[in-house]
């Protein structure tokens, strides 16, 4: 299969505008690809993608991103520059096997600077506006706050629990409804958090409006406030590791969830490393028992 080829198919498939020769020349190379594939790419309008056509259009683009990188990386290596990945970090959501995943790749490419971003005052939301302005080249995001413009590829998920004081009455009852939490004193963390995002959807579709009586860029601070019965927050399954003592429960009528995705521009083309990196962590996520 011939990458041109794939380059043509997309630049088809997203219409962009070419002169006539040019059209002339991609629609030919889709033709080919489709004689070597055995089926048609597009319905018989010749404008909207077939089954086949919207299964192969995000696998081209990684092939493509892949022989680009590929370029980039011997480039790299014979002129012996250095090549940069900036990287955002989520509040305590990066599972240990991407962290190790992070690691193997750095020791992998010794020629690749990794630098890391902590997500500020707004969590994801706000490193997501930093991939899509160019100041981040990939992020770990929590998908309910990410946003559009993305890339993403779940490689973590985890689920969201209620966290009380030990003797809080409502961390007696498995599971604890959503509806019983109106009223409750709750520890909210800032918009654009990834857990709020999911707290949000979960208490929006239940119909019920809670009560905050914090809105904190800390878990830490967050958590003591919950050990003091000053309030009951809503945290994903690891922070429970943070603070052992306090009581975990499952919220209904669903069990709420956040997905971890690994995001790049979707209007840019990754460098080389970059490509390399998001390939490392979705093997490290296939690789999960």
């Amino acid at each position: 299969m011939e990458l041109h080829r794939l380059e043509h198919f997309i630049a088809v498939a997203e219409r962009r505008r070419f002169t006539a020769a040019a059209q002339r020349l991609h629609l030919a190379s889709v033709q080919a690809l489709e004689r070597e594939l055995g089926t048609s790419l597009f319905e018989r309008t010749g404008t909207q993608l077939s089954d086949a056509g919207r299964a192969l259009l995000p696998e081209a683009h990684r092939v493509i991103a892949a022989a680009r990188a590929a370029r980039q990386a011997v480039s790299a290596a014979r002129t012996g520059r250095r090549q940069t990945v900036k990287v955002g970090i989520p509040h305590g959501l990066l599972a240990p096997r991407l962290l190790t995943a992070l690691a193997g790749f750095r020791v992998a490419h010794p020629g690749v600077d990794l630098t890391f971003a902590g997500a500020g005052e707004r969590g994801c939301a706000e490193q997501a506006e930093g991939l899509r302005a160019g100041r981040l080249d990939v992020a770990f995001l929590v998908r309910a706050a990410a946003g559009t413009g993305l890339r993403m590829h779940v490689v973590a998920t985890e689920p969201v629990l209620l966290a009380t004081a030990a003797d809080h009455p409502l961390g007696a009852r498995t599971p604890v409804e959503v509806t019983e939490l109106r009223g409750a004193d709750f520890v909210d963390f800032p918009a654009g958090w990834g857990v709020r995002a999911v707290v949000d959807e979960l208490f929006t579709e239940a119909g019920v409006e809670r009560r905050p009586v914090a809105e904190l860029a800390d878990a830490a601070t967050a958590l003591d406030l919950v050990r003091h019965r000053l309030g009951v927050t809503m945290v994903p399954r690891s922070w429970a590791t943070r603070a052992p003592d306090l009581r975990y429960t499952e919220p209904g009528p669903r069990q709420p969830v956040v997905e971890i995705v690994v995001a790049t521009p979707d209007s840019a083309v990754p460098n080389g490393p970059t490509v390399y990196l998001v390939a490392a962590m979705l093997r490290a996520a296939e690789s999960t028992p």
